[in-house]
């Protein structure tokens, strides 16, 4: 199995996020058991600044987390992404929406995988309802999905 891990996820671990931090971790060491975990290639570049633009430490880093650059992704579900962009504007009216097309694409590239590692399911869900998206546990324990 394979799966998709969301930049916020990596962004908290890397930066020790006060608190995400933990949760994040722990959720990317538990999918790590279960298969091979990516990151899309729209992340990837997403966290380059982080790192100072230098690949090798960026990548050094996240194969410390057992996770590496997706090869199949948004490219192969661009029909996904369109009927998603599509779905919203028809049901928002919002045509010209700041929307982060990275959401889009990160999403349409999930569908390729098990599904989406991230801490905000709603985000993807109302794009890709059939997403199958898999968060930390909160606080209380419970995991968000």
């Amino acid at each position: 199995m394979t799966w998709l891990v969301d930049l916020e996820l990596i962004v908290d671990v890397l930066e020790g996020d006060a608190v995400n931090g933990k949760a994040s971790a722990a959720l990317i060491d538990e999918y790590r058991l279960f298969g091979e975990l990516y990151i899309s290639p729209v992340a990837y570049i997403q966290l380059g600044p982080l790192f100072g633009g230098m690949k090798e430490l960026q990548d050094k880093f996240l194969a410390s987390l057992g996770i590496a650059i997706a090869q199949k992704g948004a490219h192969d579900h661009t029909g996904a992404v369109m009927m998603a962009w599509s779905r919203y504007v028809r049901t928002t009216g919002d045509r010209v929406s700041e929307i982060p097309f990275t959401k889009l694409l990160i999403g349409a590239a999930a569908l390729s995988h098990e599904g989406l590692l991230t801490r905000r399911p709603e985000e993807f869900k109302r794009f890709f309802p059939k997403l199958r998206c898999v968060g930390p546990k909160s606080p209380a324990g419970k995991v968000r999905s």
